[in-house]
């Protein structure tokens, strides 16, 4: 699927985008929250300032994505793939993460307060200054 066709089926109040392929996608700053993204693949896409509040990302593939300050606040995660993705000073508030690959992620000054992450796979995870209270 092409960027602009998906910023235009958004705008025209579509929000089922399952399984589409976004591999390399450039969506940096994009507003498209409320949508549903389960089993998408954003591959090596920039998400960077993005906003994915209350997104659906189950099973997601988000390998070596950039989403630096990035909001996805209470999006769903469950069993996404997010390793190796820079996820520097996003907003995880309150997400759902069970079962995520976050191996390798660079989570500096994330905010995972709230973040369920149990079952997560958290290796080699760059954690420096987030903040985790009540995850």
């Amino acid at each position: 699927m092409q960027v602009q066709d998906l910023l235009d089926r958004y705008q025209k109040g579509e929000r089922d985008f399952a399984h589409v392929d976004l591999t390399g996608a450039s969506l940096s700053g994009v507003n498209l929250r409320d949508v549903d993204f389960t089993g998408a693949n954003f591959t090596e896409a920039n998400l960077s300032w993005a906003f994915l509040s209350r997104a659906n990302l189950t099973g997601a593939c988000l390998r070596r994505a950039d989403m630096r300050s990035a909001s996805l606040n209470n999006a769903v995660l469950n069993q996404a793939n997010l390793s190796g993705a820079n996820l520097s000073k996003i907003d995880l508030r309150l997400a759902q993460l069970q079962n995520a690959d976050l191996n390798w992620a660079v989570l500096q000054e994330a905010d995972l307060t709230g973040a369920n992450l149990q079952a997560a796979k958290l290796d080699q995870v760059n954690l420096e200054r987030a903040k985790l209270s009540s995850a």
